[in-house]
């Protein structure tokens, strides 16, 4: 794994993690961005998000918009986007443009 992503700064930037059904659709996606010089990478699969695929992407948020583009018409499917803040991951809208819903109690990420 490559080492966090830095703002200009020099502190943290904020991160947002892609889900995907399976290994498959992790490694093409993270081929489309990487070929679209979207900074990238792997990670383990939060448990508190999905026990599904073990790998997901992590990706700078505020690249959100093009990360999008760039996978609507790629192979691989994302299974849902979440922002990191703390510990926690809050779910972020499927589509562009549509209002982030607050996570319920209990509620552990798509099924």
């Amino acid at each position: 794994m490559t080492a966090r992503a830095t703002d200009q700064g020099g502190s943290a930037a904020a991160h947002c993690v892609i889900l995907f059904a399976s290994i498959h659709d992790v490694t093409a996606a993270d081929r489309e961005l990487r070929d679209a010089q979207i900074w990238c990478d792997m990670i383990p699969t939060p448990r508190s998000l999905s026990s599904d695929c073990g790998m997901s992407l992590e990706f700078r948020c505020r690249d959100l918009s093009a990360v999008r583009r760039r996978l609507q018409d790629a192979r691989a499917r994302p299974r849902g986007f979440f922002r990191r803040a703390g510990e926690q991951y809050v779910p972020l809208p499927a589509r562009e443009g549509e209002g982030s819903r607050p996570a319920t109690e209990g509620e552990s990420g798509p099924s």
